[in-house]
């Protein structure tokens, strides 16, 4: 198992989501969420964008692309 920092567990946050990553990236990840600081918090806030996303338009997902601009937008937080 990987120890990931905030960035790293960050950048795999879509793939999570998207259930792009390897069982080893799953854990390593979900390792990081459970002992950090300050990520559970994004990986809710990705999880309620998306929910509302889907609800939005079930038919179709959200593009990986918007879901990217998405969680850039929600890691710059209120002042970026």
């Amino acid at each position: 198992m990987t120890q990931l920092s905030c960035a790293e567990a960050r950048a795999l946050a879509n793939d999570l989501l998207d259930g792009g990553l390897t069982t080893i990236e799953r854990s390593d990840i979900f390792a990081h969420i459970a002992t950090c600081a300050t990520c559970p918090s994004l990986y809710r806030s990705l999880l309620a964008v998306r929910a509302a996303l889907m609800a939005a338009s079930p038919g179709s997902p959200p593009s990986t692309e918007l879901r990217r601009k998405i969680a850039a937008l929600i890691d710059r937080g209120p002042s970026g």
